[in-house]
């Protein structure tokens, strides 16, 4: 038996967080992706790669869940440390903290920080997961919802037309034979 310590229970609780979010089932992935998180901090240090990951992940969940300003709390400390531990074929995760980092700050209103972390995101995913993977669609339509916000916001200043280049670009990404997935509401 590893323990409830052992860095594999912890590796499970995380997984299982994002399983449950994966099904939609938030709240109740909740509890098992802050366990993962604190325990990683506490047992490994808040410097090794799972707990980065696992903060990354719990931010995630929380950014879907609405609590945008409590994703941006989790990510911003450790956006530094990830541009240095997440790179090569690793950088997908530093992609994933700033593409959530980039959805929050949008609905927080913080429209020049958000365009600037999902712009960083989008090539980082082009090249680690690929143009089609559901991942870089996801910043795509992040993208695309930054600009439609923005352009609602102030129109007339040309957000409305980087919204209409980066949709022809979703929609040009889309798996064969799958539908558009509309723009989430947050």
């Amino acid at each position: 038996m590893r323990g409830e310590d052992h860095p594999d229970t912890l590796t499970s609780l995380n997984n299982l967080g994002v399983l449950l979010q994966a099904q939609g089932k938030l709240d109740e992935a909740e509890p098992y992706l802050r366990e993962a998180m604190e325990k990683c901090r506490r047992v490994l240090g808040p410097d090794h790669p799972n707990t980065r990951i696992s903060t990354i992940n719990t931010a995630t969940l929380l950014e879907a869940q609405g609590k945008h300003a409590e994703a941006v709390r989790l990510l911003v400390p450790i956006e530094d440390p990830a541009r240095k531990a997440f790179t090569g074929s690793n950088a997908r995760w530093l992609a994933k903290l700033l593409t959530t980092l980039g959805k929050a700050r949008a609905a927080l209103g913080e429209l020049p920080a958000a365009e600037a972390s999902l712009l960083e995101a989008h090539p980082l995913y082009v090249t680690t997961r690929g143009a089609t993977h559901k991942d870089t669609r996801d910043c795509t339509r992040a993208i695309v919802e930054l600009y439609n916000a923005w352009s609602a916001r102030e129109p007339g200043e040309g957000y409305d037309a980087k919204a209409a280049g980066w949709k022809a670009k979703l929609d040009a990404i889309q798996p064969p034979g799958a539908e558009p997935k509309p723009a989430e509401k947050k």
